[in-house]
């Protein structure tokens, strides 16, 4: 079988498998819903929502950009050419089981932006603690 190295619990944040030799970084996580609240509502970051266009569609952070990170990985150059990299980024995706902010956030790092974070709960813990959602209604 596989070794599975990494982060194991959940409560933490996400589910890591990692390479023995590589750290995990969760310094760039906000794990308080609250202080995501704020962030949001002062309007201090861009937030991104990195989940699949249709679950955006069903509900998502308001004021969030919906940039899936499969949009995102097909085509790094028009993120690049849209968002300055001195502009400060909060990505999330579904919740703590979900990578898909993670992944997006270390890429994005690797590119040269300067202030990146991830709302490691994520849409789920959002919507179950009742703030509000926005929804695109075709």
């Amino acid at each position: 079988g596989i070794a599975w190295i990494g982060q194991w619990e959940i409560e933490k944040g996400v589910i890591y498998a990692v390479p023995k030799n590589q750290k995990i970084d969760t310094s760039i996580e906000i794990h308080h819903p609250m202080q995501v609240k704020q962030i949001v509502e002062s309007g201090e970051r861009l937030v991104i929502d990195a989940r699949f266009r249709e679950f955006y569609d069903m509900g998502h952070i308001p004021g969030a950009l919906s940039w899936p990170l499969s949009d995102f990985e097909a085509n790094p150059e028009k993120f690049i050419s849209k968002i300055e990299k001195n502009k400060p980024i909060l990505v999330y995706c579904s919740g703590l089981e979900c990578t898909d902010s993670h992944n997006m956030a270390n890429q994005l790092i690797r590119m040269g932006y300067s202030d990146v974070k991830v709302f490691s709960g994520g849409y789920n813990e959002w919507a179950a603690i009742g703030f509000d959602i926005k929804k695109n209604e075709n």
